[in-house]
């Protein structure tokens, strides 16, 4: 879950604030850790613990009898496991890497990437297994679903409100069969993994705006983006806004009719790629008139590939 970011112009590194309100930084120079991000993170400690801060950073820095935490072991997706077997074993391993508390987010994730270049961090979640936050579990759910014939996968964003601070999260819808769920991870179990067991999409959202009820957060806007191409190499970014509800606007049954419609959507392009299609303005010729021969010829060119190109209209409500 994040909440607001803070830029330091001049400074390689960037704070947030956690869905605790407690802020965080985020690791941009890579790996090893520069020494300091490593600063940040200690004065984090210090700052958030009080006076059993400087007594933590004491007992761990330096201390060579720390027992060794264990490596989650990647899951071992295998021909004869059905895809029900395969979420779950996902989930298992995001779980086992555990939510990043730390004050220092390890991996820095731009939503503006292009797929490819999300899949190559995602392999260094996987080679250097820290915890992660929300949005890292997004990215690498994404990486070990690719692939999975027949399942549909696609960001829901969440903002909600608890004693005046907003705080958001992410986690990656999926679709199969008929079925909806979802995989992530969150402070709160009941916030992140959904099973493949819900029979709409409406049925799986308001699912997570129950769970936010029982952790006293109000529910104000839900955005949920389009399915994700499942080429690893892929030069396009993640769609990350399709549908866009406001729960303080909009009422239940507009909220249904929104999601149904989204619904009809996915299934009926389900095995096939998913774009929003744009339209693209007629450039001038810097030689005037003498390109008017191809005009015929390129309209007609132009309405084939409208016709085929298949087409999602953004819902707001």
């Amino acid at each position: 879950m994040l909440l607001l970011r803070k830029r330091k112009i001049g400074h390689k590194f960037s704070m947030e604030s956690d869905d605790e309100d407690v802020n965080f930084y985020i690791n941009r120079g890579g790996f090893p850790i520069q020494q300091e991000y490593w600063h940040k993170l200690w004065k984090h400690t210090k700052r958030h613990h009080s006076a059993k801060g400087e007594e933590a950073e004491n007992q761990i820095r330096g201390n060579r009898s720390l027992s060794k935490v264990p490596v989650p072991i990647a899951p071992t997706i295998t021909p004869g496991m059905t895809t029900e077997e395969r979420i779950i074993c996902i989930q298992n391993y995001i779980s086992d890497l555990h939510y990043n508390f730390t004050g220092l987010q390890f991996f820095e994730i731009k939503k503006s990437r292009p797929m490819s270049g999300l899949m190559e961090i995602a392999k260094d979640m996987i080679k250097e297994s820290l915890p992660i936050k929300c949005l890292e579990a997004v990215i690498l759910s994404i990486y070990f679903t690719c692939g999975l014939e027949g399942l549909d996968r696609f960001p829901i964003s969440f903002k909600s409100c608890f004693n005046s601070h907003h705080h958001r999260h992410v986690v990656l819808g999926i679709h199969y069969s008929g079925r909806y769920g979802a995989l992530g991870l969150s402070r709160r179990r009941t916030l992140m993994y959904k099973p493949l067991i819900y029979r709409s999409l409406m049925d799986l959202i308001q699912q997570y705006k129950t769970s936010y009820e029982e952790c006293y957060h109000e529910l104000e806007k839900v955005k949920i983006g389009l399915p994700v191409d499942h080429s690893v190499h892929s030069c396009e970014p993640i769609k990350w806004k399709h549908v866009a509800i406001n729960y303080k606007k909009s009422s239940t049954d507009n909220v249904r009719k929104a999601l149904e419609k989204f619904s009809k959507q996915i299934k009926t392009k389900m095995y096939s790629e998913i774009k929003i299609a744009t339209s693209s303005k007629s450039q001038k010729s810097p030689y005037g008139s003498s390109q008017n021969h191809n005009s015929s010829e390129t309209k007609a060119t132009n309405k084939n590939k409208t016709k085929k190109q298949p087409v999602l209209y953004q819902i707001k409500i």
